[in-house]
């Protein structure tokens, strides 16, 4: 179906590729700052704790007062955290990125999930199978992530990270 590849290539593959600033970009910019390994996963760990243990909380919150708008919330707080950094690429920033892009991703890849299987087309196929579809494509958008971000970064990691930000924004629209 044409709604779902537009929605694998143009939103849940750009989502994806957020986890790579995360996991290769971080550690590797926060190394220029000397910060030892500890330190860098803490950082980390921001992401991940934000990530799951405002899940539950968020989602409800969420999804309960937007519906169908919640998933371009979850992209806009993550595409702001990028621009916020990329503007101002210092390591207090980039801690707050780091919340950020945590709390977009708490309730984010559950509405990733949810607007997925809402599908007409999924619907028809049926939901396991379909998660079977939709747990391959996951598994492609993170081997693709450090990939697309590598692209990224070779514009300078400011300009990369916007033109990132605009491209994906742009496909969230569309």
């Amino acid at each position: 179906s044409r709604s779902i590849i537009s929605y694998i290539l143009l939103i849940t593959i750009p989502y994806l590729a957020l986890d790579a600033f995360i996991e290769y970009f971080i550690p590797v910019y926060t190394l220029n700052y000397g910060l030892n390994v500890e330190e860098i996963s803490l950082l980390i760990v921001i992401y991940y704790m934000c990530r799951s243990f405002l899940s539950t909380s968020t989602t409800k919150f969420i999804n309960s007062r937007f519906k169908k708008w919640s998933i371009y919330i979850s992209s806009s707080i993550s595409f702001l955290a990028l621009s916020l950094f990329a503007y101002l690429p210092i390591l207090p920033i980039l801690i707050i990125t780091t919340f950020l892009l945590g709390i977009g991703a708490s309730f984010g890849n559950t509405v990733n999930i949810e607007y997925f299987l809402s599908q007409d087309i999924v619907k028809k196929y049926g939901e396991q199978k379909s998660m079977d579809i939709y747990s391959f494509i996951r598994n492609t958008g993170y081997s693709i992530g450090p990939i697309i971000f590598g692209l990224i970064l070779s514009f300078g990691a400011s300009l990369g990270i916007l033109i990132f930000v605009m491209v994906a924004f742009v496909f969230l629209l569309i």
